[in-house]
């Protein structure tokens, strides 16, 4: 279980048959981040001969490559592969994760207003997006509708279910609470690939912690807490000829006032209150902006039992606490109180020096993720690998 293996296969959407298994791989690096989650996998493969890694080269884009641990039970990370970069005998793989395959086909479908949040994914992720699989019970319900602005575009060519997703994720519930899509590999018995499990859930502030660690283990620790985007009375400004909404006023007393006056020009007045009051949970107390590096090795879960750091990556998004952040008589307490205790927004894992950076509660703020989210994703290459640890001698300067 303490090893990672590379395993490519056909470039079928469904049940893709095992071509290669390769025992020691080298450079494995993966980023997983929120929506979708695994965005990047990549791994370098020692070639036969020079032909044989001209021929990979020549060959193998578009191919599916997975990477799985001794379990052998669900691949840890898998994607497509997108780019093959050849050195001598030695190939590397960078491959897109499933993300990506969200944004292969326009959907034109006129919605009603009426159709709830989790109605128009499920339909857009089944006519759309084909290696998912038809199993959509970890796709919560949402009754919010898309309301009477929202559209597909279908007028001026569509729009990508990867774009509508995160525009839908921008809309909340009743409750205002934020919510997350992602997907995961099914499992797999090692011989064929599966397809990915849709996952679309409420964040919860009070759910029980997935993973804990100490001081000790980080190789890293980068915390900062911020108010630069303090927002305590918020008025949403919606439709194409924006109207404003009542605004939402904080109960907190903490901290002074700021009005923030958001634009929503895709939403009418139902998803506009709710996003209000998603807006001033998010924004109405101090915010966890910077990353931490896990260097230990193992982490713990909940019960305490050891596994190897890239576990993260392969159970998708959860809860960490570091015990020992800060001081406080609550040792057991299980919110997310953004103190100790975090919603894992995004990973990178680096196998050579065997480091997870985690990044908590929000967005990150590197200039490849903030441009993936903000560039339509045809035109930039995609959310890199953040690394440690040089690479193996005969691969250049590839990371």
């Amino acid at each position: 279980m303490n090893r990672l293996y590379a395993a490519r296969f056909a470039n079928d959407d469904s049940s893709p048959a095992l071509l290669e298994f390769v025992e020691q791989p080298a450079n494995v690096g993966i980023r997983a981040s929120l929506p979708g989650w695994v965005k990047t996998v990549e791994v370098t493969v020692r070639a036969n001969s020079r032909i044989d890694a001209y021929e990979r080269y020549r060959m193998h884009l578009g191919q599916r490559m997975a990477i799985a641990d001794g379990l052998l039970d669900r691949p840890v990370a898998e994607g497509r592969i997108y780019e093959i970069v050849p050195d001598g005998r030695h190939v590397h793989y960078i491959c897109a994760g499933p993300w990506k395959e969200h944004e292969r086909q326009l959907d034109l479908t006129t919605y009603t207003s009426t159709n709830s949040l989790d109605t128009v994914i499920k339909a857009m992720l089944t006519a759309h997006v084909s290696v998912l699989s038809s199993d959509q019970s970890n796709i919560d319900a949402n009754s919010t509708q898309i309301g009477s602005v929202w559209d597909t575009k279908s007028s001026t060519g569509g729009i990508t279910p990867a774009e509508a997703i995160t525009e839908l994720l921008e809309m909340s519930d009743s409750s205002g609470n934020i919510w997350d899509y992602w997907v995961i590999p099914e499992p797999f018995s090692g011989v064929s690939l599966g397809q990915y499990l849709p996952y679309y859930k409420a964040r919860s502030t009070t759910a029980a912690i997935n993973w804990q660690c100490e001081l000790a283990d980080l190789k890293q620790l980068s915390m900062s807490r911020h108010i630069w985007n303090l927002a305590r009375d918020v008025t949403v400004y919606y439709g194409s000829s924006p109207t404003a909404t009542a605004s939402s006023v904080s109960t907190k007393a903490d901290l002074w006032t700021v009005e923030k006056a958001p634009r929503k020009e895709r939403f009418a007045l139902t998803q506009a209150n709710q996003t209000e009051d998603k807006y001033l949970s998010i924004y109405e107390q101090p915010i966890q902006q910077q990353d931490f590096s896990i260097g230990a090795g193992t982490i713990r879960d909940a019960a305490g039992a050891q596994w190897p750091l890239w576990e993260l990556i392969k159970r998708g998004p959860g809860y960490i606490r570091i015990n020992d952040l800060y001081p406080t008589a609550a040792l057991l307490d299980v919110s997310t109180d953004r103190l100790r205790t975090f919603f894992i927004a995004a990973l990178d894992y680096d196998y050579s020096s065997n480091i997870l950076r985690v990044v908590p509660d929000n967005p990150d703020t590197r200039l490849d993720a903030v441009l993936a989210r903000e560039v339509n994703m045809t035109e930039v290459k995609g959310e890199m690998v953040q690394r440690y640890e040089p690479t193996v001698p005969g691969v250049g300067n590839r990371r």
